[in-house]
């Protein structure tokens, strides 16, 4: 996993949004599309799980993943 320092990035989209308290950590992890396609293909047991597990939406709506 290439390693990326994305606080900037993270901090610009927050910045048009009202801060958000949801209780707990919210940890991400981003990979670039190569390695996403590269740990797909390998049926990466990690991101397998992320597909096809339950999701929280913090944001948004089931169906904004699925128009996508």
């Amino acid at each position: 996993m290439t390693k990326r320092v994305i606080d900037k990035p993270v901090m610009a989209l927050q910045s048009d949004m009202p801060p958000l308290n949801f209780g707990r950590t919210i940890n991400y992890l981003v990979y670039s599309s190569k390695e996403f396609t590269s740990k797909r293909r390998a049926k990466d047991s990690f991101l397998k799980n992320v597909l096809t597990g339950p999701k929280i939406m913090l944001i948004g709506h089931d169906d904004d993943l699925k128009a996508a």
